[in-house]
């Protein structure tokens, strides 16, 4: 562990936009602010197209909405336990 984090500090690059430009459709990470800057800024640079993303939000949504995530029936019964 540590091997990403150490290479992306070696390259001056954020984690996260390695991650996604692995294709990674979520992030966990310790730094989402600057994270989330450095894929915007890449995004607006062309260094990542912005299909890429709204492909990765499609996918996401998609399984929340089979998993039921996105359901609102399900969410009620979720607040009230």
């Amino acid at each position: 562990m540590g091997a990403i984090t150490k290479f992306a500090a070696d390259k001056h690059i954020s984690p996260d936009l390695l991650a996604v430009e692995a294709g990674n459709d979520m992030l966990l990470s310790n730094n989402i602010v600057d994270g989330t800057s450095s894929i915007v800024q890449a995004v607006k640079n062309k260094q990542i197209k912005e299909s890429q993303i709204n492909k990765s939000v499609y996918r996401i949504l998609k399984l929340k909405r089979d998993l039921g995530i996105l359901n609102q029936k399900s969410i009620k019964n979720q607040q009230r336990n």
